[in-house]
């Protein structure tokens, strides 16, 4: 034994401190490697789980304030049509559902804007609505989408204002209606135009009216409104405009007299 341990003994001491030493590196080493492995795991999760452009947009829009709202809602025009799909639905339904009417005449604005013919209905649906911004915004949907069914409801509406306290509103109807090529009461329009006590957008949108639908009696007032030079002259040049959009060749002299 050499006056010291056995070689047994000191071997396996040695042993012992070798295992001793390797265990206490590897739990080092794994005290450091799980923190980061964890991060990592809730990181991939994380990303896994992050919802898309399209569900952020619908949270807010349907959660926010009134103005984050609408700041959202008029985001919908920089999606890709794919993206537009998805959240096309939820904007329909606000149009006509939304308790805020704000949101829903932005929502309509957006829709218009973008000539989507899907939300028809709901350009329908807002001329009913008792807010004047949102039938307006309705108004000028069913315009930009060229809707086929709209003539009728519009001009139901249109019947129901006051051409000189709802100017705004009357002219809207109007401006869509010729767009449309919608025709309506004539005489009525013809006898409104000509009033003296008529406001001059509403006289205006009579009289491009009348080369938007191409109508005999609409000519006739609208050559009787160009030779007339005790009219005001921007109201005779809107006449002319209209003259010269109806197409018509016998309207030429006159519009050379002029």
């Amino acid at each position: 034994m050499n006056g010291g341990l056995p070689k047994w003994n000191q071997k396996a001491r040695k042993w012992a401190h070798n295992v001793s030493f390797s265990a206490s590196r590897f739990f080092s080493i794994l005290a450091l490697a799980l923190p980061l492995a964890f991060a990592l795991k809730a990181e991939t999760t994380s990303e896994k789980e992050k919802p898309d452009r399209v569900e952020v947009m619908r949270l807010k829009i349907l959660h926010s304030s009134s103005t984050e709202r609408r700041n959202e809602i008029r985001k919908y025009k920089t999606l890709k049509p794919e993206e537009k799909a998805k959240l096309l639905p939820v904007l329909m339904k606000i149009c006509t559902e939304d308790m805020d009417p704000q949101v829903r005449e932005t929502t309509l604005r957006i829709l218009s804007e973008e000539k989507e013919k899907k939300a028809e209905a709901a350009f329908l649906q807002a001329l009913k609505d008792k807010q004047e911004d949102v039938q307006l915004a309705g108004i000028s949907g069913l315009r930009e989408i060229e809707s086929k069914a709209a003539g009728e409801p519009i001009y139901a509406l249109m019947k129901t204002l006051d051409p000189k306290k709802d100017v705004t509103r009357y002219t809207s109807a109007v401006r869509a209606l010729g767009a449309l090529e919608y025709r309506t009461d004539m005489p009525a329009l013809i006898k409104l135009a000509d009033g003296s006590d008529t406001h001059e957008e509403v006289r205006r949108a009579i009289v491009l009216y009348f080369g938007d639908v191409k109508a005999a009696e609409g000519k006739e007032y609208l050559v009787k409104l160009l030779k007339n030079e005790e009219k005001e002259p921007d109201l005779r040049a809107y006449a002319a405009n209209s003259l010269g959009r109806m197409k018509d060749s016998s309207a030429v002299p006159v519009l050379k007299e002029v």
